[in-house]
């Protein structure tokens, strides 16, 4: 289903991502300022929201009921003739984008919204967690919200322009990959190789730093010794790179450094020639990046050693980050890749007594997971059976109810329906008398906090 995110979930993506997608080198909400795009994978590590200054689809009839939301626009240059195809590759499990397509070819983005330009493709396709786009296997040039997430590919000839929106079903959203390569026509750029977004991460033991380009760059075009990349922190202090690492992702580069052994608060990259003469080159048009000093957006807290702490609720621990400036983290356990999720979301896991768990944590910027460990002996828990061993009695009940356990209990709570408070007795025991003469007639619960959780059970007053 297509939904809106909680208004919970908004805030803290809001927060996390206050660098409004506007300004941005990444897209533009607006078509008149569309990335240009050639044929390569691009990778968008943040969605958008709003839809831009100029509303391009209010009068041309789409497949889109929102029209707009929550839009970003992109240009296709088409050089050699062949087919368009690409997918959209969202990175949350809920995520669900959608698109529209338009022939701009001898018009301007104004024509869209006068209805002259023609609508090539859109897809309103529910499709939430799984790619959409063109492929040479479907026959849709149209799809509404039960039909296949991909639709026909698109033929086009050399000069031909398009216009590609993509829209998401909700704000703020994990952001998306968008893969051109399997198109067999010739896709050209001439915009420009610029720095889209940078991130920085303080690990254990070193920086990491990821550049993201508004194209496809040329790894072969950085020195073996990193020499165009230079990074300074606050204090003056040069930093040593070792290492610049390249990966599927064809707008991307990693930048790793040694950490210094005193606390810096920012760091400024220097883009320079390297030894071989030349600057980071893009793929698409050969041009190089310019030179200049830049600043990284974000400097995240170190998340090493006692990076998060655990809160014991029963049979199941609860893991909480100690940080708010890292958007993502990854949870391990034992090894095992548990969730990726957002910082602020603690880790919930189900343990079982007597085993040795180890929970490692990860920013989601390249620090290795086993600096962030911390190992857990469970050997003195209950198992859910004994935690059913809870009896209140009597019940119903007139003026005493007795509580016990196979366990401590900390305090029990009487509580109404609507979760009012009457009631509160602090314990130190396995058992309690707690009188119920001032609770008139009804149905309470008896919430028991005990080291295993909290455990409720239903309390009938009746006399």
């Amino acid at each position: 289903m297509k939904q809106l995110n909680s208004q919970v979930l908004i805030l803290i993506f809001g927060l996390l991502f206050s660098h409004s997608a506007k300004g941005q080198y990444f897209f533009s909400q607006d078509c008149s300022g569309a990335l240009s795009l050639c044929n390569g994978r691009y990778v968008f590590p943040y969605s958008f929201d709003g839809d831009g200054d100029i509303d391009e689809l209010a009068l041309i009839p789409t497949c889109l009921p929102q029209r707009e939301g929550n839009s970003a626009w992109y240009k296709l240059a088409i050089d050699a003739p062949g087919f368009v195809a690409f997918s959209i590759e969202p990175f949350g499990p809920n995520d669900d984008y959608d698109f529209a397509m338009f022939d701009i070819t001898g018009l301007t983005c104004a024509d869209i919204r006068d209805t002259t330009a023609p609508l090539l493709r859109c897809s309103y396709s529910i499709s939430s967690g799984v790619a959409t786009g063109l492929s040479s296997t479907d026959t849709l040039t149209s799809a509404g919200e039960n039909d296949e997430p991909f639709l026909f590919w698109l033929p086009v000839d050399s000069g031909d322009v398009i216009a590609l929106m993509v829209t998401s079903s909700s704000p703020f959203s994990y952001g998306y990959a968008l893969d051109l390569t399997s198109s067999t026509a010739t896709i050209v750029s001439r915009e420009p190789l610029l720095v889209a977004d940078k991130f920085m991460a303080i690990c254990k033991d070193y920086l990491y730093s990821e550049l993201y380009f508004n194209q496809p760059i040329d790894s072969n075009s950085i020195s073996a010794n990193f020499s165009e990349f230079v990074l300074t922190d606050n204090t003056g202090g040069n930093l040593s790179i070792t290492d610049v690492r390249f990966d599927s992702i064809s707008n991307k580069l990693a930048i790793v450094a040694q950490k210094p052994n005193y606390v810096i608060d920012s760091v400024s990259v220097i883009y320079q020639p390297g030894t071989d003469g030349n600057t980071l080159k893009a793929t698409c048009n050969a041009q190089y990046l310019p030179l200049g000093t830049d600043s990284f957006n974000y400097l995240f807290n170190n998340i090493g050693a006692g990076g998060f702490t655990a809160t014991n609720i029963g049979t199941r621990f609860s893991m909480q980050a100690n940080t708010v400036n890292v958007p993502f983290v990854r949870w391990y356990l034992n090894g095992t890749l548990a969730v990726r999720q957002q910082a602020s979301l603690p880790l919930v896991s189900n343990f079982q007594a007597g085993q040795t768990y180890t929970v490692c944590m990860a920013a989601e910027l390249g620090c290795n997971y086993d600096s962030t460990c911390q190992t857990f002996v469970f050997t003195d828990l209950p198992s859910l059976d004994a935690i059913d061993d809870i009896q209140l009695y009597p019940n119903p009940t007139n003026n005493l109810v007795t509580i016990t356990a196979p366990f401590a209990i900390d305090k029990v709570e009487i509580v109404d329906l609507q979760g009012k408070v009457f009631l509160l007795s602090n314990m130190d025991g396995q058992s309690q008398t707690i009188s119920t003469a001032s609770l008139s007639n009804g149905l309470y619960v008896a919430r028991i906090h005990t080291k295993q959780g909290i455990i409720n059970k239903k309390l009938l007053v009746a006399r």
